[in-house]
């Protein structure tokens, strides 16, 4: 079997030559990933919000902090069973 060598493609190679002689392209590529991260961040607060509503059975525009009734026992239950799906009581994780 032939041995593949670690050089980087072309292409990575002229990326990386044009970010290093020229600091102005570093501030596009930042913007790009502060923009990719902040949608991710954005979408695992949606997430979370839609699992707050279907779990305590909240209004949707409520947050669950500021919700004035949450049921003591889906208080305990839900984290609790939360656990147990994912495998943490038992130290191994659920594939």
């Amino acid at each position: 079997m032939k041995s593949r060598s670690a050089r980087p493609r072309e292409d990575q190679t002229i990326a990386s030559a044009l970010l290093r002689s020229n600091e102005f392209y570093l501030i596009p590529l930042a913007l790009v990933i502060g923009a990719v991260a902040g949608a991710i961040v954005t979408m695992m607060r949606e997430i979370a919000q839609i699992a707050h509503v279907l779990i305590y059975d909240i209004p949707i525009d409520v947050r669950l902090s500021a919700n004035a009734q949450v049921y003591p026992r889906v208080a305990l239950i839900a984290p609790t069973m939360a656990d147990f799906r994912s495998g943490s009581w038992s130290g191994h994780a659920v594939a």
